[in-house]
């Protein structure tokens, strides 16, 4: 069914390819960040194994399928998500706090023990990234941090 030059899709089906267009730009996007980021991270190091050739040709299809995504984005009238930065960066803050946390040498007393001057800088490597991530948090919610 047609309605103001969209298709009208049942409540159901919409609701499953607006998530499906939502990925699809996720994915893109992180794709088009491998093929464009040459210089990496410190945790991570992708071995290049693309030509440039092969690289140019996967950029222009991800911006075909950009393309083909956005027209169908309009054309179902698809729902877009609606996120709140608050939200989003707090979770990830406290997400972090939890996995600073735990890797701290108290934390990480199930794997054995630490020599104790290793414990303690390891400790104190953790306890300066906790801190930041304290300090994100008491931006977010206006308190005070403990530290």
């Amino acid at each position: 069914m047609k309605k103001n030059n969209k298709y009208v899709l049942p409540s159901n089906h919409k609701r499953v390819v607006s998530v499906t267009a939502r990925l699809l730009e996720r994915e893109l996007n992180e794709i088009e960040n491998l093929i464009k980021n040459n210089s990496g991270n410190i945790t991570r190091k992708i071995n290049r194994t693309l030509t440039d050739e092969q690289r140019d040709k996967i950029k222009n299809l991800i911006e075909q399928s950009r393309s083909e995504n956005e027209k169908m984005f309009h054309n179902f009238n698809l729902e877009a998500e609606k996120l709140n930065e608050h939200q989003i960066i707090y979770s990830k803050v406290s997400y972090l706090i939890t996995i600073l946390t735990d890797s701290t040498s108290k934390g990480l007393k199930g794997y054995g023990k630490l020599d104790k001057e290793l414990a303690h800088t390891l400790d104190e490597s953790i306890k300066g990234l906790i801190d930041n991530f304290t300090a994100m948090e008491s931006i977010l919610t206006g308190k005070p941090s403990a530290s």
